[in-house]
């Protein structure tokens, strides 16, 4: 879930859903697992900012679970969804059309910002010069 780099550029994009299989029936349905980052933005002056802090959220139907690991989550799913009943089953892939949109947006915002620098070094310059021809 976390990686050893925070580098928005380099970071690889996932998915991830949980499949919950009725052993009686064997229907089985996936469900979207979502990875929230909480951030605390501290609000008073001098406060501490708290670190974030990942959290695992999964809804299905009317239940759902956030947990802060993946042991806490596959404990709550176990509860809910017990092993006589139900097969749990936690599917990862990579998405790579989300890096090549993350990727694009990325270049796209270093362009604007380097175009808003660019047009603002050339305005302070034109301001700073003096006529030497009189």
């Amino acid at each position: 879930m976390s990686t050893d780099r925070d580098d928005p550029v380099d970071r690889r994009v996932y998915r991830y859903d949980v499949e919950l299989k009725e052993l009686s029936s064997g229907t089985s349905r996936r469900v979207p697992l979502q990875v929230l980052r909480a951030i605390h933005i501290p609000t008073r002056k001098g406060e501490v900012e708290k670190p974030p802090r990942d959290i695992l959220r999964l809804q299905d139907a009317d239940f759902l679970v956030e947990a802060d690991s993946f042991e806490e989550l596959r404990s709550r799913l176990r509860d809910h969804y017990p092993d006589e009943r139900y097969e749990r089953r936690l599917h990862v892939w990579r998405d790579l059309e989300a890096e090549e949109r993350r990727a694009k947006a990325l270049n796209e915002l270093a362009a604007i910002v380097a175009d808003a620098a660019l047009k603002k070094l050339l305005e302070e310059g034109e301001g700073g010069k003096q006529d030497l021809s009189r």
